[in-house]
């Protein structure tokens, strides 16, 4: 998101020959080509305290656009974390390991089977953000043992269609619940 602040101003002192700032301001807020307004307003103040209000108003903007993303077609959070959060048409999923959403058991099995659920996870989550596997862009898969990096492909394979997402794949000592993989993603809307 990009914000673009424009100001209307005139100048003038005041009885303590302060500079004053009076006008019109605007904030505009867009991705690409799909710019809005996403503010206005008047501004009387001095001139320390602009910076401080163009701020504010910006990020006020930027917070209202973050949507915290839930379901239960995927496993719930068990910490101080969200499933997902969409922000600006953006959609940013937390790390899905493969718990089975409807009991909240750990799907045991090879690294091909755990897989397979992980990422239905991840599928189910993005269905419930309002985008899907054709809209990631990036995902990073942390496995436990890269000599299952290939059985881990042909079922990632199955999920993602061509043209496929940019992705970083990389072998760590241990996973939540000493699972084989851990799945996250970055999608557009």
């Amino acid at each position: 998101m990009v914000f673009l602040l424009c100001f209307i101003l005139s100048y003038h002192s005041g009885k303590r020959k302060r500079k004053k700032f009076e006008g019109l301001y605007y904030i505009f807020g867009g991705l690409g080509d799909n710019i809005k307004m996403v503010s206005f307003g008047s501004l009387n103040t001095d001139e320390t305290s602009v910076m401080t209000i163009q701020y504010n108003y910006i990020r006020k903007e930027i917070y209202k656009m973050k949507n915290v993303i839930s379901t239960d077609k995927a496993p719930m959070a068990i910490g101080p974390y969200s499933q997902a959060i969409e922000v600006n048409g953006m959609v940013y999923t937390s790390g899905v390991i493969p718990i089975n959403p409807a009991t909240g058991d750990l799907v045991t099995g090879d690294a091909k089977t755990q897989a397979e659920q992980a990422i239905s996870n991840l599928k189910n989550l993005l269905e419930a953000a309002g985008t899907s596997m054709e809209n990631v862009i990036k995902t990073v898969v942390f496995i436990k043992n890269m000599d299952d990096f290939g059985d881990i492909n042909e079922v990632y394979a199955k999920y993602f269609p061509a043209p496929y997402p940019a992705r970083s794949c990389v072998e760590v000592a241990r996973l939540p619940k000493d699972v084989a993989i851990e799945i996250e993603a970055i999608a557009t809307k």
